[in-house]
């Protein structure tokens, strides 16, 4: 595992798809990268592995957004800031068709506080209602998790 004290020379870039969903990421090996794109080795990456096999890695626009030196916790830090700015995270923003599925910085490794936590599983929620069946409304749950307990 990569020492996060070590500092690094860091890109953050943005992938635009032809629909103009934007993908955000964070890389010390830009190259290397981009060959695991072009190669479809993405399948984490849902949203951006489907944008890639529909549309071709050549109809995907890359820009690089942000240059620096510094630790793995500095470059995630930056990579949350600039998906937070686009707006691309699907899964907070879905209104903005983002491909990133988390907020960046590591995706789930990242520590959020409990304020943090309950504002990203909030905005992923759906509100179930419950019914009986001749069609009555009887209750009204925030999530589905909260529906299914």
């Amino acid at each position: 595992m990569k020492n996060k004290n070590i500092n690094s020379d860091w890109i953050v870039y943005m992938i635009t798809n032809p629909e103009g969903r934007i993908y955000i990421g964070r890389t010390s090996k830009i190259n290397v990268r981009l060959s695991y794109y072009k190669g479809l080795h993405c399948g984490r990456q849902k949203e951006l592995y489907n944008s890639l096999t529909q549309y071709g890695f050549m109809k995907h626009k890359l820009e690089i957004i942000d240059e620096f030196s510094g630790t793995k916790a500095e470059a995630d830090e930056k990579e949350a800031f600039w998906i937070n700015f686009h707006k691309s995270c699907i899964n907070i923003w879905p209104e903005n068709k983002g491909l990133n599925l988390s907020p960046g910085g590591s995706g789930a490794g990242i520590k959020r506080t409990e304020k943090q936590r309950n504002l990203y599983y909030k905005k992923r929620s759906i509100e179930v209602s419950q019914f009986d069946l001749d069609g009555n409304f009887i209750r009204k749950y925030r999530s589905m998790r909260d529906a299914a307990k």
